[in-house]
Parts: structure tokens; sequence; C-alpha cells
């Protein structure tokens, strides 16, 4: 099976500087498998101005190039960030990976709202006591 993660991603404007349109076409030209993937592409939620992504059970691997297209995107993100010298966009990337200590936290703005990770207690005696919930 392999080594799996859980990701999110989110990218939330909240500046009217930046055309939100203009954006997420800039993206999706840039980075289109981040789009373009049945089971793997961000979802887009144009009337609130984000853009999501979560997963879990993912093979999550830097030179992947899905991996490479999702980071490509909250690269955009940053790049208009600094162009404006200000956030003009939130950004939280949030990856936990199977064990304990592997985590990676990356945040811009206030995306530490958006998504933050967690632990959780399990194992085969929690399972058998309390039935996996």
């Amino acid at each position: 099976m392999g080594y799996r993660s859980e990701v999110a991603i989110g990218i939330r404007l909240n500046n009217s500087k930046v055309n939100w349109e203009t954006f997420v076409t800039e993206c999706k030209a840039r980075h289109p498998l981040a789009f373009n993937n049945e089971d793997l592409c961000f979802d887009i939620f144009n009337e609130r101005k984000i853009m999501a992504f979560t997963q879990y059970g993912l093979k999550w691997y830097p030179d992947s190039k899905d991996v490479q297209a999702f980071m490509g995107v909250i690269n955009v993100a940053k790049e208009y960030n600094d162009q404006h010298e200000l956030d003009v966009f939130d950004i939280a990337y949030v990856r936990v990976g199977e064990e304990p200590d592997d985590v990676e936290v990356d945040y811009t703005g206030n995306g530490y709202e958006m998504f933050e990770p967690y632990t959780n207690i399990g194992g085969d005696l929690y399972d058998e006591l309390y039935g996996g919930k």
C-alpha cells in the first residue's frame, strides 16, 4: 500500500485589489493538473472566492507531478501577495503523514483559520474496545 498522507490546501481572497476570476484563470493555465484530475482537484467556490483541496490516503511525494501542480497553485497565490506587498490571499497548506511527527504546516495571512492539523488516539485495543469510533 505504501506511505499515505492527509492533505488540505486552502486559498482565500481577502482583498479586492485582485480579480478572483483572473487569478483562477491564471492558476488553471499554469498548473492544469491541479484542476483537471477527476479524483484530485481543487474545488473552486467562486461566490466565496475560495479554492480548497482536501484528501486523505494520498501518496504525497514532492517529485510527483500532481503534488508539484498543487504546490504551484500555492506559489501563484504567494506571488500575488508579493506583487501587492500584502496578504491579498490567505493560504493554508497542511499535510499529516502516518507517523506522529510527520506534519507540515505553512500558513500565509490568516490561513491558520482554514485548516489545522490534529491528532487522535487509535490502535488495535482502541478499535476492540470502542469499535474504531
